[in-house]
């Protein structure tokens, strides 16, 4: 697992209220990626992504019983 970023609260450029992170996970064939999202509370917008993570999927090992 590798770190990118630290989510933390910050100030919207357009209205210069604070701004609390929503955390998403997306997938692709390999990683799992955890994300935070800044959108400001008042108009909207979208401000800016962090990258926070990087994770590599556990491959899945599927035995029969002989």
């Amino acid at each position: 697992m590798s770190t990118h970023g630290t989510p933390k609260m910050i100030k919207s450029p357009f209205s210069g209220a604070y701004i609390k992170p929503i955390m998403r996970t997306r997938e692709d064939a390999n990683n799992i990626y955890t994300e935070a999202i800044y959108n400001c509370p008042s108009s909207g917008q979208f401000v800016q992504k962090i990258l926070i993570s990087v994770e590599p999927k556990k491959s899945r090992i599927y035995l029969k019983n002989i």
